[in-house]
């Protein structure tokens, strides 16, 4: 029988899971004192090295070193200071092979591997609802990060600069509308100018009736969200393109004192939207081909 310990005293983690794999086998390769391979924490961590020099074993030493034919043959120095070791009493087998296994929180051994390792460890979350509206296989990946920051409210607006002391050099009136400092829920799309570029956009969504608050649009777009159909993903993409480009003229006005036209970034969010569904695949149906007029894209689109 081959004997299989596993150390559950190990140093864990804050989650509670063993931050080492252990071996399994004690054959050549596993060392006696610093691999764990038995029901404690490494046999380093009790024993000292002038108590291991003493008994006529080294540092280098294997775990095959004290067994003999079988059996558990430990010196009896270290018998007589640390009687836990009388506990090892099991008939090895002289078959053992190292291997390396992993225990998780809920003791359930797998095989080791650092993909399960990191699997196991790796802190979690609740699923926040709208993850679905920002991260989706057709995403353009700068939209969707500026819009995550937005939903968390993590933009640097100016309502913030009073909360960080720093000097109001920037100023603290709006550079879209110039009337009141900027704030996430002014900004997507309570501020007129913003409210008129989304009022222009949103058709080309399927978004008409949606009100200009982007918070309310995410939370309106809730049913369709986790849908892979071509009215969703054109929904999500017009809603992440808007925001983009809105917080971008915003900077650019603030940081360049350059200003672009309604027209402008209108055609912007219509621009990087289209391309981004030149490399979709459509299904080819009423609903597909009515998108693809709206949006002038050629036959190749469909599947």
């Amino acid at each position: 029988m081959t004997l299989c310990h596993f150390n559950n005293s190990q140093h864990t983690s804050s989650t509670g899971f063993s931050l080492k794999p252990r071996k399994k086998g004690f054959r050549k390769n596993t060392s006696l004192w610093f691999d764990t391979w038995a029901d404690f924490e490494p046999l380093a961590a009790q024993i000292s090295p002038r108590d291991i020099a003493r008994s006529g074993l080294s540092l280098q030493s294997k775990v095959q070193d004290v067994i003999h034919r079988g059996l558990w043959v430990w010196p009896q120095e270290l018998l007589v200071k640390y009687p836990f070791l009388n506990t090892y009493n099991t008939t090895i087998r002289d078959d053992s092979r190292d291997t390396l296994v992993w225990r998780n929180i809920h003791g359930n051994v797998k095989k080791f591997s650092v993909s399960q390792v990191w699997d196991d460890i790796r802190h979690r979350d609740s699923k926040v609802n709208s993850y679905s509206m920002v991260w989706f296989p057709s995403c353009i990946p700068r939209h969707a990060i500026n819009l995550w920051l937005i939903i968390r409210r993590k933009l640097k607006t100016q309502d913030l600069v009073p909360m960080w002391d720093v000097s109001d050099s920037l100023g603290m009136v709006f550079s879209l509308c110039e009337s009141i400092p900027d704030s996430h829920d002014h900004l997507f799309f309570e501020c007129p100018f913003a409210k008129g570029i989304w009022d222009r956009v949103k058709d080309c969504a399927g978004l008409a009736h949606y009100t200009a608050n982007v918070y309310d649009i995410i939370q309106s777009l809730m049913p369709i969200m986790n849908r892979r159909t071509t009215n969703s993903v054109v929904a999500k993409l017009v809603v992440a393109a808007s925001t983009y480009y809105v917080w971008q003229e915003r900077n650019w006005r603030l940081f360049k004192k350059v200003k672009r036209s309604p027209d402008q970034i209108v055609e912007c969010i219509k621009s990087s939207v289209r391309l981004k569904l030149l490399s979709c695949k459509l299904k080819k149906s009423k609903n597909g081909e009515r998108l693809a007029r709206l949006w002038d894209l050629p036959e190749a689109v469909f599947k």
